[in-house]
């Protein structure tokens, strides 16, 4: 059944459009995808793919793919677009220039030029699984990726992406988007992300502002048992962190980066996903700059909000869950998946913690960046003396220093060259 009514403003434009450009294609689910694709036809009545609509998917297969919670590599795999019904009929056009490392491409020598070259064609290689492979089945970074020694901590990885954190003038609202707004510090997990914003907002000068979320349980599902909403302690609600909630202790100071986690106003330009400074916290409502975008430099109003889980957190969960609370995070650090898309001035890679984990997440966080040299990788160190087992020991112990593991599903990429 068409979800649209056929009568309505939204049925007339998708009988009217010609062309549909879809960006970063590749992170949609497929059923996504061909859910739109039966849309069309049937709003247009004809069987064509997309109800003759041209389709343009933009996106890099050496990416990150959809992400289907707890899946393993063959569902990432075929949740992704080339494994849709229409793919075959697909015609693939390649673009041969990274315009992001480009971009100031005027204002280099003629050595600065050939090592972007060859940076550019070394992420190539990282995105197909071919760069440099380590005897333990890991990449080598280059040395020119890697924080200096002596730096090699989460307090170096920040003072390389935010050099003026202790400095910057709070007062003045263009220092601050200097600092924070094409900057950011990128890890697999969340549980990384959140230390890193943790210790840079302990860093930040000012003081802390605290809010707590008022949380209860909407209904239990058949997955909890049979349990009385009233059994679930509030205790145990704010100790949960559903997956894109914000937390039930949110801890801010006035001049830090935050980031939206739900669409308040998208014509305001208040999306999931709008990176805003807070410039007034109050205890009802948080005054906010947004950093980039169109709305730049604009103020907006942040209220709490209530919130629930979705399917899929509440099926996890045994029932559904609602937070009050004010939709944000801190943002000095981000997920690697989040960072998807964007282009950084100034990036640093913690991976100390945890690698990467699946496709695509090394090379979309190694290409973040204009420069080459804005870019920095935080690894494990590791003491040989851990071992006793003497030379493979410090072997190992110089691999975890250089070198972190590449996961690549080929089996996209093939395809991707019609094999």
């Amino acid at each position: 059944m068409c979800p649209v009514d056929r009568e309505s403003d939204l049925a007339l434009m998708l009988r009217t459009t010609k062309l549909i450009i879809w960006d970063e294609a590749p992170m949609a689910h497929r059923f996504a995808v061909e859910a739109v694709d039966r849309l069309l036809r049937d709003l247009r009545e004809t069987e064509e793919h997309f109800g003759g609509v041209t389709m343009i998917f933009a996106g890099d297969f050496r990416q990150c793919l959809p992400v289907v919670p707890k899946g393993t590599p063959g569902q990432s795999v075929d949740a992704s677009l080339i494994e849709a019904d229409f793919w075959r009929d697909v015609r693939v056009l390649r673009l041969t220039e990274n315009m992001r490392l480009s971009s100031n491409a005027d204002a280099m020598d003629e050595a600065q030029l050939a090592r972007t070259r060859d940076f550019a064609e070394w992420l190539l290689t990282v995105g197909d699984g071919t760069a440099n492979m380590h005897p333990y089945d890991k990449i080598a970074l280059p040395d020119y990726l890697l924080l200096p020694d002596g730096q090699r901590t989460a307090e170096g990885l920040i003072n390389f992406v935010y050099p003026g954190l202790r400095t910057v003038n709070k007062e003045s609202l263009e220092d601050l988007i200097q600092l924070f707004s094409r900057q950011a510090i990128l890890a697999p997990h969340n549980a990384t992300v959140d230390r890193i914003n943790a210790k840079l907002l302990e860093e930040f000068n000012g003081d802390y502002i605290e809010y707590r979320s008022a949380d209860e349980v909407v209904e239990a599902g058949e997955t909890g048992g049979g349990m009385a909403p009233e059994l679930i302690s509030p205790e145990y609600l704010h100790s949960i962190n559903p997956s894109n909630f914000p937390a039930h202790h949110l801890r801010l100071k006035e001049g830090i980066p935050v980031v939206l986690l739900r669409n308040l106003d998208p014509d305001a330009g208040l999306c999931n996903g709008t990176r805003l400074i807070v410039s007034h916290a109050r205890s009802r409502v948080i005054q906010a700059i947004i950093l980039t975008g169109d709305r730049a430099g604009t103020t907006v109003f942040i209220p709490r909000v209530r919130l629930e889980t979705n399917a899929t957190g509440s099926r996890q969960l045994g029932f559904t869950m609602r937070r009050l609370q004010f939709p944000l995070r801190v943002a000095s650090a981000m997920t690697i998946n989040k960072a998807q898309g964007q282009s950084l001035d100034r990036v640093d890679v913690d991976l100390s913690l945890h690698p990467v984990f699946t496709h695509g997440q090394l090379y979309v966080a190694l290409s973040r960046a204009m420069s080459v040299d804005r870019i920095k990788a935080l690894l494990p160190s590791r003491d040989p003396a851990d071992d006793d087992d003497g030379l493979q020991a410090v072997e190992r112990a110089a691999a975890a220093a250089t070198a972190t593991p590449n996961p690549v599903f080929c089996s996209v990429l093939r395809a991707m060259n019609g094999e």
